[in-house]
């Protein structure tokens, strides 16, 4: 379960670095606070208007914030495994709550 963090994390950083580097030598382009918000899912999926530094962070922002529910779901699959039922129930419980959280209203 380390080594999916670490490769989640990894691959979110690099996304968002090179999003970061992108955007900022981008000729033209000003780094400023706050900045771009991040693209929402939507326009992840068709990035029609977006710039690639842009993309790349709202991607790595994604990867990053899938990791505690990849998690969770690893461990639900190990528990099945190993036929520990408590824990089962809850890590499925868990993932429950982090799928119902993420509705939009």
């Amino acid at each position: 379960m380390q080594r999916v963090s670490l490769g989640f994390s990894t691959v979110a950083l690099l996304l968002m670095g090179a999003g970061f580097l992108e955007f900022a030598l981008t000729p033209g382009g000003s780094l400023q606070l706050p900045g771009e918000s991040a693209m929402a899912f939507d326009q992840i999926l068709r990035p029609s208007s977006a710039t690639l530094g842009l993309y790349l962070m709202s991607v790595g922002i994604l990867i990053l914030a899938t990791l505690p529910a990849v998690r969770v779901l690893l461990a639900l699959v190990l528990y099945l495994r190993q036929h520990i039922w408590r824990d089962v129930a809850a890590a499925f419980g868990v993932l429950l709550i982090l799928l119902l959280s993420t509705r939009v209203k």
